[in-house]
C-alpha cells in the first residue's frame, strides 16, 4: 500500500511499519516473486517499486479491492501517513538512523549477556 506513493528505500519501508528489517526484506522478496514488485540498487541502498508491466485483470481487480480495504484501516492510514513524512527526509538521515537503531541495540543485548 505504500509503494503506490513512491518508489521507497527499505529502510523508508522499516522506518514507517516499525518492523525488523529482516521481515520487511522476507516479504518485500515474497512480493518480488510473486511479479508484483521490482527492486533497483542504488549505491548502498535497495529501492522498491510497484511493478511497470501490465497485470492480468484479475490480479488488477485484487489490488483494488485490497486497496480498498486497507484504506478503511487505521494503522494502514498511519502508516501511509508517516511514509510521506518520512519521504521528505533525506534518505541517508533515514536509513543512517535506522543503523544506528540496530547497533545500539545489540550493544545493550550484549552488555546485558555480559553483566
Amino acid at each position: 500500500m505504500m509503494l503506490d506513493i513512491s518508489e521507497l528505500c527499505v529502510c523508508q519501508i522499516v522506518e514507517s511499519l516499525q518492523l525488523a528489517p529482516s521481515t520487511i526484506s522476507k516479504h518485500l522478496s515474497i512480493l518480488e516473486n510473486a511479479g508484483l514488485v521490482q527492486k533497483r540498487k542504488n549505491g548502498r541502498w535497495v529501492f522498491y517499486r510497484l511493478v511497470d508491466t501490465a497485470l492480468s485483470l484479475d490480479a488488477v481487480n485484487a489490488l483494488i479491492y485490497i486497496k480498498s480495504v486497507a484504506l478503511r484501516i487505521d494503522k494502514i492510514r498511519v502508516d501511509r501517513n508517516r511514509i510521506k513524512t518520512i519521504l521528505n527526509e533525506d534518505i541517508n538521515t533515514v536509513c543512517h538512523r535506522l543503523y544506528h537503531k540496530g547497533k545500539q541495540r545489540k550493544s545493550r543485548e550484549t552488555a546485558k549477556h555480559v553483566g
